[in-house]
């Protein structure tokens, strides 16, 4: 897990060949305008999925990504993110 500011993302451009396409979305969209729901940026492999609602609390489930690489963007408000290794997991993810 990455936590760190917009103003950094090129620093992870070199990380995966689909991080420039993704933060540059998010870097020049205006997101007050879209609507909620999913925006495909590149076929079936890139996409953003907008969502006005409150972000997660301490009483959510696990969540693991074998196949896709999550950016969290907080316009506003609070989203609440922990870790754990997958390794001491002892729920399925």
């Amino acid at each position: 897990m990455i936590i760190d500011d917009m103003k950094n993302c090129s620093d992870y451009y070199l990380l995966h060949e689909n991080f420039k396409l993704a933060f540059d979305f998010l870097l020049n969209v205006n997101l007050d305008k879209i609507e909620d729901g999913k925006v495909e940026l590149l076929d079936k492999r890139v996409f953003a999925i907008i969502s006005s609602v409150d972000g997660q609390d301490k009483s959510s489930k696990f969540e693991a990504h074998n196949e896709y690489i999550d950016i969290h963007y907080v316009i506003e408000g609070v989203d609440r993110m922990g870790y754990k290794p997958r390794m001491d997991c002892s729920q399925p993810c």
